[in-house]
């Protein structure tokens, strides 16, 4: 039988690119309910933001920010969208969140936990 440790380090690397490791609490795999260990993830949202869903019929925008483009250029293509999409503060924080990827996403994933209660503070740290 595996260790828990061993079990571990081959759940963490079945990612590409980790950006942060969670910690995992239980390495069991449960294949009747198909579910995942349960982890202990950074949630720099706030409880408001994290508890608001998205509506279903919400299409994440198709832009994308590394790091390397132009924040600000980045934030006025976001708000655009999002002028049509239309939407509550806090889906406009998780759709926000949607666009990062490579350092960004780093970046927002080192936040303080619920440390993000509005756009406009996000978009500020942003």
């Amino acid at each position: 039988m595996n260790s828990p440790d061993k079990n571990k380090r081959k759940y963490e690397n079945s990612y590409a690119k980790p950006i942060r490791i969670c910690d995992v609490t239980d390495v069991s795999w449960d294949n009747e309910r198909r579910t995942h260990p349960e982890r202990n993830c950074p949630e720099p949202f706030s409880r408001a933001i994290m508890d608001e869903p998205v509506p279903a019929h919400y299409v994440a925008p198709k832009i994308a920010f590394t790091g390397v483009e132009d924040p600000e250029s980045h934030l006025t293509a976001f708000n655009a969208q999002m002028i049509i999409l239309g939407g509550s503060d806090a889906v406009r924080c998780k759709m926000f969140m949607g666009t990062f990827t490579g350092t960004t996403i780093q970046w927002f994933s080192g936040l303080p936990d619920g440390h993000i209660s509005f756009f406009a503070q996000f978009s500020k740290l942003f």
